[in-house]
């Protein structure tokens, strides 16, 4: 079994019982107790998941529906985790920078270095999470309604809040890329959110991992001739869309 399929039953264990040993995964998954201690520690980096002695639990904040967001992180892990890295490198110290909510985008906050100077503009706690620990990076936190399920702040507070903020770039996650080029989400409230954030960086730059594309319905936020400069995906995204946001003049990085 693949590392990456080892953590996703992981998390379904918790999302399940909450709470899990060391010892009763390496029963169930086959693996041997140092692997399964592995993948603990990769898993404890984000905010749901806690180390204990002798296993892990989960570290609820209400409602139950941050397993929601767990279900986001454990999939397509090593692409995410090479798009946020791929992000981090278009940045300059100094840059003032939209990192929206999302599993994807918590990435690129995750993957900011230590020392490097940065203004960080979100409305994200998860993402803000992430930065705690990034004394050189000062943190401006829009404010709104928590929407639990995207652990992210939403409504017309935020929009108003993003009207008075001005950035170099943007991050953004989408929860699919239509046949039509379109990036589309399923939240009315957040899509709002995501105009709102094109308006006002200079370059807004995408980032789905190949799972995103071919999605139909939902709510389009962008497309290549509304405000999207750039996309960062991975290896086995559709060649074809690759192709054609390439036409459409949309850089493209594949990672």
């Amino acid at each position: 079994m693949l590392a990456e399929e080892r953590r996703a039953r992981i998390l379904e264990v918790l999302k399940s019982s909450q709470a899990v040993t060391v010892r009763e995964l390496s029963r169930m998954l086959g693996a041997s107790e140092r692997t399964i201690r592995r993948d603990l520690a990769a898993l404890a980096r984000y905010p749901f998941v806690r180390r204990t002695h002798g296993g892990a639990v989960s570290a609820n904040v209400g409602d139950g529906a941050e397993l929601t967001l767990l279900e986001r992180y454990r999939l397509s892990t090593s692409e995410k985790e090479r798009i946020g890295k791929a992000a981090v490198a278009l940045l300059h110290p100094h840059d003032r920078v939209i990192i929206d909510a999302g599993s994807t985008a918590y990435e690129v906050a995750r993957q900011i270095p230590q020392g490097m100077p940065l203004v960080v503009i979100t409305h994200a706690v998860n993402v803000v999470h992430a930065l705690l620990d990034k004394p050189d990076v000062e943190v401006i936190l829009c404010g709104g309604t928590l929407r639990r399920s995207t652990l992210s702040l939403v409504g017309p507070d935020t929009v108003s809040a993003y009207g008075a903020i001005r950035a170099d770039i943007a991050f953004l996650g989408a929860t699919g890329v239509t046949p039509e080029l379109e990036f589309v989400n399923a939240n009315r409230i957040e899509t709002e959110v995501k105009k709102a954030i094109i308006r006002v960086a200079q370059r807004s730059v995408v980032l789905v991992d190949h799972t995103k594309f071919g999605k139909l319905a939902l709510m389009p936020f962008a497309s290549p001739s509304s405000g999207i400069t750039g996309v960062i995906t991975d290896r086995r995204a559709p060649a074809d869309y690759v192709k054609r946001f390439r036409q459409a003049g949309v850089w493209v990085q594949v990672v």
